[in-house]
């Protein structure tokens, strides 16, 4: 039995199991995973700067002088009404969604050189990282959607009451939310899926392909 199983006791190279083992046990990303996460990360990114190019909200009014119609888009800038008193700008959330956009595509970039390309010392450590980072930008985008809706809301508050209409004498004001809120709330979602795509590599690059085999030959033994 002896020359069977050497026991614990031999030099180093000679014990059987765990020693040879030792290789398959280094965590890497799989790379299906990380290229559902870097897929995600990248229409998250996509999302709110094509939001940032939209329209906002458009307004139609109808009053004794006539009807009007008028469109602002992201960046705060109406369309061209005769004989409107508009403001110069309105809100520039365009921006913020930008800066979204731009934040969502440095952890694409992260999770490509890091864990794609295989870089990263401890792929769950930086895919914990990168699913926090992740969580942040989808609240901060969160945020602005919710002001773009509510300046949508007061917008429409203020038209209907009349005081802040530049035609005055109004009948009636109808209200269309653009484009740039959809596709923010998209890149929303887009988010949260990337959030859910970066546990995922995590979970798996938690526990290495040769793992559980080498559990299994320790109870055998």
């Amino acid at each position: 039995m002896e020359f069977v199983d050497p026991g614990p006791d031999q030099p180093y190279g000679l014990a059987a199991g765990p020693a040879r083992s030792e290789p398959d046990q280094v965590a890497t990303a799989p790379r299906r995973e990380t290229a559902g996460l870097i897929v995600m990360l990248a229409g998250a990114a996509l999302l709110p700067v094509l939001a940032a190019f939209q329209t906002f909200y458009a307004v139609r009014e109808e009053g004794a002088a006539g009807r009007y119609e008028f469109a602002v888009d992201a960046w705060g800038r109406y369309g061209d009404v005769a004989g409107a008193r508009l403001p110069v700008h309105a809100p520039r959330f365009g921006m913020l969604l930008v800066i979204c956009g731009g934040c969502f595509a440095v952890l694409a970039l992260i999770a490509a050189t890091q864990l794609l390309a295989g870089r990263a010392v401890a792929p769950a450590r930086t895919a914990t990282g990168l699913a926090g980072a992740a969580a942040g930008v989808v609240g901060l985008l969160t945020g602005v959607t919710a002001a773009m809706t509510l300046e949508i809301t007061s917008v429409f508050d203020s038209l209907r009451a009349g005081g802040g209409s530049p035609f005055g004498g109004l009948y009636e004001v109808r209200m269309r939310i653009g484009g740039a809120v959809w596709m923010s709330l998209a890149g929303i979602l887009a988010g949260v899926l990337a959030i859910a795509a970066a546990l995922r590599v995590r979970r798996a690059a938690a526990t290495p392909p040769g793992a559980a085999l080498v559990t299994e030959r320790h109870d055998w033994r």
